[in-house]
């Protein structure tokens, strides 16, 4: 993949995608893939991607995250870096993966209560609400027994 970083710790792995495009806006079919994310599949053989959690394709834009490339890293955890513009994670990124069957407590989003109005995934916000920085920072660990957990950083 060229856009992105596996980090493999005591065989649990972290798939950062980076700005990774696989689909078209507004493509209607979810399972067209393209650029970044076709090229990671056809890289399989070589480079594996499978990953307990997924970094989303460009903070979770529509253009990201095909459902074949969700099928090939097989996340149990997806992770959502969005910011407080460009309306990320989107809704239609989001429905691709609870279609895969990831639940809502395993999908996470560093943007949590930010209000930016549709085509934004509306789960975690709060109408009006500008997020403010590092209240929904991310914690991932793995330890030396292999125990994956992942969840927001208490704060203070």
């Amino acid at each position: 993949m060229d856009d992105g970083i596996l980090v493999v710790f005591q065989g649990r792995s972290v798939l950062f995608t980076g700005d990774a495009v696989g689909r078209h806006n507004g493509d209607q079919d979810p399972y067209v893939c393209i650029a970044t994310e076709r090229y990671a599949i056809e890289q399989i053989p070589r480079v594996p991607i499978h990953s307990k959690v997924l970094l989303a394709s460009h903070h979770g834009a529509d253009n990201g995250s095909s459902m074949p490339f969700i099928a090939a890293v097989n996340p149990e955890y997806v992770v959502f870096s969005a910011g407080h513009d460009h309306n990320h994670p989107r809704e239609s990124a989001a429905n691709r993966f609870l279609s895969f069957g990831i639940p809502i407590a395993k999908m996470f989003r560093t943007d949590l209560g930010d209000d930016e109005g549709l085509p934004e995934w509306l789960h975690g916000s709060i109408p009006g609400a500008s997020d403010p920085a590092g209240d929904d920072d991310i914690d991932i660990t793995i330890n030396s027994a292999s125990v994956l957990s992942i969840g927001y950083r208490q704060q203070e």
